[in-house]
């Protein structure tokens, strides 16, 4: 999956960040591209470009959150953690803006409704990066190129969402 996503040689990936393991394991595999003198077979991308990319974990604080698959109180064991990430931005591996933010929800049943119209099934949790993206817009480039992880439906989000 993360090649897929790398392989698209995007400006921005924005990943919904819950153990931080998904959103980890694209920014690994994006350093060890940009800093390899052989790549992965599987690596179409541009080096120049994920030099650049700007990795998005976008997660929530509320504990009463809609997007109950993100809510970590305390998470012991991060994938990659902020002093990686500092460290990788100040190496040139990855874009500046790289890292995990907190996000309100005031976008997200917003992001689910381009879901639906889309015929994309996901749940709250599973497009929470869109939601990131649509609360920030107004301060992203509108030329850059996205890449947005749906994470997609369970099946504990039909139970839930029944009335």
């Amino acid at each position: 999956f993360s090649y897929e996503v790398l392989n698209a040689s995007p400006d921005y990936v924005i990943v919904p960040y819950g153990t931080g393991d998904l959103f980890g394991n694209v920014v690994t595999i994006s350093v060890d591209e940009v800093s390899a003198n052989k790549h992965d077979p599987r690596f179409q991308g541009r080096v120049d470009k994920l030099r650049n990319c700007n990795f998005i974990g976008a997660k929530t604080g509320n504990s009463k959150t809609k997007a109950y698959h993100l809510y970590a109180a305390h998470l012991p064991f991060e994938h990659v953690g902020r002093e990686i990430i500092e460290s990788y931005k100040s190496r040139g591996l990855c874009g500046k803006e790289t890292g995990v933010y907190a996000t309100g929800e005031s976008h997200l049943d917003e992001a689910l409704d381009i879901a639906r119209r889309h015929d994309i099934k996901t749940s709250q949790s599973g497009i929470f990066g869109l939601n990131w993206l649509l609360e920030n817009m107004g301060r992203l480039p509108k030329d850059a190129k996205y890449v947005i992880v749906n994470t997609g439906f369970s099946e504990i989000d039909r139970i839930l969402a029944q009335p």
